[in-house]
């Protein structure tokens, strides 16, 4: 579902030491529970004519940063090889490439997520501020076998929420 773009965008590269929003998602086993990524950024991010059916957007997270109010949870999800084992996957990622306006006003994307080195699409859809500096807020779902998360309990659907601010020139 994602559209490709063969050709120049407005590039600015953007690597902040904050977060530029908030990226969350919510572990459910019988409790929901939901985790906040506390240090990620835009890498890269291209809006050719500032239209958002032609954005392209490298984003980058610290695994270790994931965080949540269940404290012994937390620590589990980021030691455990069957989780996120972040001694060995410090890094996330996720790629953007093109999105499709939605007959509300909303856009959806297909996102190439990469986590422990394995990358596959997530359906996103998200909303987009008509002025500068573009506030972006969306939600999709991820599911966890697909990144081999294989410990038990969790449901294995995996919703993400987000909300950003691109800073486009």
């Amino acid at each position: 579902m994602a559209a490709t773009f063969l050709f120049a965008f407005t590039q600015i590269e953007l690597k902040t030491a904050k977060a530029p929003g908030t990226l969350q998602f919510v572990g459910d086993a019988g409790q929901a529970t939901t985790f906040t990524v506390k240090d990620w950024a835009f890498t890269k991010v291209e809006m050719r004519d500032e239209n958002p059916e032609n954005i392209y957007a490298e984003i980058e997270m610290e695994t270790s940063s994931i965080d949540a109010s269940w404290t012994e949870l937390v620590a589990s999800v980021k030691k455990k090889p069957d989780y996120f084992h972040v001694k060995s996957f410090p890094k996330a990622s996720a790629v953007i490439n093109g999105a499709k306006k939605n007959e509300d006003g909303t856009y959806t994307t297909t996102a190439q997520v990469t986590i422990k080195k394995i990358t596959k699409p997530v359906l996103l859809t998200f909303s987009i501020s008509s002025e500068k500096p573009y506030k972006v807020k969306g939600t999709g779902t991820i599911t966890r076998q697909d990144f081999d998360f294989n410990g038990g309990g969790p449901k294995d659907e995996v919703p993400v929420m987000f909300e950003a601010e691109l800073l486009l020139k």
